[in-house]
């Protein structure tokens, strides 16, 4: 049986080995100017902004942060983090790091990374996508961002 999770080797990361916890597992991913990323193992969370009085102001809407893929020949569509589609994907894994985290999986050859954070200044998040064809089969693939 294969753990849930395990600590990196350095102890500076948490790997989740499955998109299916009990609840989700948030890493918080902030800087000085009070932006907050909340991400959890599937990509699920929200973002939002500290005012000086604590308020809350959310950034994104119904805390979804997704990135779709599609085969455009099939038509089969699919998750780096499996949610909110659930279609299952292969080789999943979720680092929570003390900077960033980063999902990693694949479906049917196609290998996807996904890693989100949050730079020291500023507003906003920052996303780095990466899409390999690991097959011999020529495809054409579309990226949906939420």
């Amino acid at each position: 049986m294969i753990k849930a999770y395990e600590f990196t080797e350095d102890g500076s990361g948490c790997i989740i080995h499955t998109t299916r916890t009990p609840r989700y597992w948030y890493n918080y991913l902030w800087n000085e100017n009070h932006y907050c990323a909340q991400v959890s193992q599937t990509g699920h969370g929200r973002s939002y902004y500290l005012s000086e009085k604590a308020d809350m102001c959310m950034i994104n809407r119904d805390d979804a942060r997704y990135v779709y893929l599609r085969d455009d020949e099939s038509g089969e569509c699919w998750n780096i983090g499996e949610g909110p589609l659930n279609t299952e994907v292969e080789d999943y894994h979720c680092i929570h790091g003390i900077s960033d985290t980063k999902l990693s999986s694949g479906f049917q050859d196609i290998q996807s990374s996904w890693r989100i954070f949050v730079p020291q200044e500023g507003y906003h998040e920052v996303w780095t996508v990466k899409v390999k064809n690991a097959g011999k089969k020529e495809r054409r693939l579309s990226i949906f961002l939420q």
